[in-house]
């Protein structure tokens, strides 16, 4: 089995994005985002939430200013993921192909 671990926010296109993924993937998925969204129960596998950190001030690279945030996103929901390879992506990009199919599986 594999997962697909969406981080971030999910937008108005989110239930055609997970209807595409489970178009071709019947493992895992999971949403990784922050307690105080909602998101329909039966969407996705688990959902892992946490208190938002907000954005990283005072930082000379503006590129960088929600890294905290997709840090934290990612190493969450990757942490939670059961699968032999994981997917990670952001909750805004749908994924249309059997993605998993173009990765080997590292021992």
């Amino acid at each position: 089995m594999n997962s697909i671990v969406f981080r971030g926010i999910p937008g108005d296109q989110f239930v055609e994005i997970i209807e595409a993924a489970r178009n071709w993937h019947d493992g895992e998925i999971i949403l990784s985002t922050w307690e105080d969204v909602e998101v329909p129960a039966d969407l996705v596998d688990k959902v892992i939430r946490d208190r938002d950190p907000g954005q990283v001030n005072n930082i000379s690279n503006p590129s960088l200013i929600h890294a905290r945030r997709q840090i934290l996103a990612a190493f969450n929901g990757v942490s939670e993921a059961s699968g032999d390879k994981v997917l990670l992506t952001r909750a805004d990009i749908i994924h249309r192909a059997p993605l998993f199919d173009f990765v080997a599986k590292r021992d």
